[in-house]
């Protein structure tokens, strides 16, 4: 390999020594990066994910309330048209 010397310390650093501190470098700030990207989209992401969630929760509520009020009317309608049919038969075996 071919030597090279260093401006700063004159100093003999081979080429792969340059490329060891390049790769150092990209490295570090590939991690600096990563920290950065997951600081900025894991909230977000989160985010989303507890609103779809809370959206789930709200559709399978409604379903289930709404479930509940077709039955109560529709058993509240039975009784009413029993007593309807209680008193109309009593009212024709009267005349």
């Amino acid at each position: 390999m071919e030597e090279l010397i260093s401006p700063i310390s004159y100093a003999k650093i081979t080429s792969a020594d340059y490329l060891q501190v390049i790769f150092g470098l990209l490295l570090r700030s590939k991690k600096s990066d990563m920290k950065k990207w997951l600081g900025r989209i894991l909230p977000g992401f989160l985010t989303c994910l507890i609103g779809i969630v809370a959206l789930m929760i709200g559709i399978v509520y409604f379903s289930f309330i709404s479930r509940r009020i077709y039955e109560d009317s529709t058993d509240h309608l039975e009784e009413i048209y029993s007593q309807v049919n209680r008193s109309f038969g009593a009212f024709v075996d009267r005349n």
